[in-house]
């Protein structure tokens, strides 16, 4: 079964496979801030035992508790990927850094990113400024003999606790995430 890390939690119907760690120069995920330069990367892909849903999860985290950020890809041959929300602020509880708190949530905002529209809000929680982001596409055009896999990519950015966060740098945020070039699916 999914460990806690891989998904992030709150998924009750979660189809059974599972999850291995896999090594930071392995993943497809880039989130390029400068202020996350100096973090290290835990990345984990999870498969259905199905192979027809598969996730890989980024985080980016600093021991001096600086800047820290996370990223789920998550793509699904049958249909929209488990994790669906149609609002950024859905996936908040999906993530360590939110549990337990009690986020405030700005204004719904779109942006564009090398990967196409992205829905975000900023977020507040205790002393901490985030962004939580949602984006969700097809790779593969619709064909009458395959399916489209349906791809989401959600996550947040937090800035260093008491640092100043203004819209300007969330959007910096979501417009700083992207997929490696070579990655056209991380199904099998």
């Amino acid at each position: 079964m999914l460990s806690t890390i891989g998904c992030q939690g709150g998924y009750n119907n979660l189809p059974s496979g599972r999850t291995v760690r896999i090594e930071p120069n392995k993943t497809g995920l880039i989130f390029s801030m400068p202020e996350l330069k100096q973090s290290q990367i835990r990345v984990r892909r999870y498969s259905s035992d199905t192979g027809t849903h598969v996730e890989e999860f980024g985080e980016w985290y600093r021991l001096d508790q600086g800047s820290v950020a996370g990223l789920l890809l998550s793509q699904s041959a049958e249909g929209p990927p488990l994790n669906d929300p149609q609002d950024p602020m859905d996936i908040a509880g999906r993530w360590a850094v939110f549990r337990n708190q009690k986020p405030s949530f700005g204004v719904l905002k779109k942006s564009n990113n090398v990967l196409g529209p992205i829905l975000w809000r900023r977020t507040g929680i205790g002393t901490r400024t985030c962004v939580v982001f949602l984006q969700r596409w097809s790779f593969l055009e619709k064909g009458p003999n395959r399916t489209t896999p349906i791809t989401s990519l959600s996550g947040y950015y937090c800035n260093t606790p008491g640092e100043v966060f203004p819209p300007s740098l969330a959007e910096k945020a979501v417009k700083s995430i992207g997929l490696d070039k070579k990655i056209q699916s991380i199904l099998p």
